[in-house]
């Protein structure tokens, strides 16, 4: 009797593995080149997330008590959101004297797919600005700056990768036009 229980647990500890969804959604790859000409965007190469079951579930066992919640589709209780960063996503070579007054903003593109992760992120948000290791000159400086981006609604992605636009902006604290 306690062997079947314990070979019950394991089957469902297995079926709820197999059954987990693995997405992958957007953490950093290659950093972006040091930018030549002044006030032009360089980005990584292609920055990926990848999102572990764990992320969306709030726990990755499941357990069955009877033969009826053995044999039942596994429900599963996600979490309401995941973070992740991208913390060195752009550089940008910008004059020395406006370094101080520079400010990024990011905006999440929605896609037509309503399964895409990316348009269930209700934050984009700097990680900040600062300079950059890049060789400049007396007149320049090269900045860089990440994202931070919060995905909420977890339980609607499924299995795949998804791909998703972000939209940069770099201005001076004192205007929002991009630079």
């Amino acid at each position: 009797m306690n062997c079947q229980r314990k070979l019950k647990k394991y089957v469902v500890v297995i079926a709820v593995l197999l059954a987990l969804p693995q997405p992958q959604a957007l953490a950093d790859s290659a950093p972006p080149s040091c930018p030549v000409d002044s006030y032009e965007l360089s980005f990584s190469s292609s920055p990926t997330i990848a999102l572990k079951p764990l992320d969306l579930l709030v726990s990755e066992k499941g357990f069955a008590t009877t033969q009826q919640e053995l044999l039942a589709s596994p429900s599963f209780i996600y979490n309401s959101s995941t973070t992740r960063e991208i913390s060195l996503l752009w550089r940008m070579r910008v004059k020395t004297e406006d370094v101080s007054s520079l400010k990024a903003k990011y905006t999440l593109i929605p896609t037509s797919d309503k399964l895409n992760p990316f348009n269930n992120a209700s934050k984009a948000e700097s990680l900040g600005i600062t300079q950059s290791s890049c060789p400049g000159d007396n007149q320049t400086t090269v900045v860089e700056g990440g994202v931070r981006l919060t995905i909420n609604n977890l339980s609607t992605i499924g299995k795949g990768e998804y791909f998703g636009q972000l939209k940069v902006c770099i201005s001076r604290q004192d205007s929002n036009e991009c630079l």
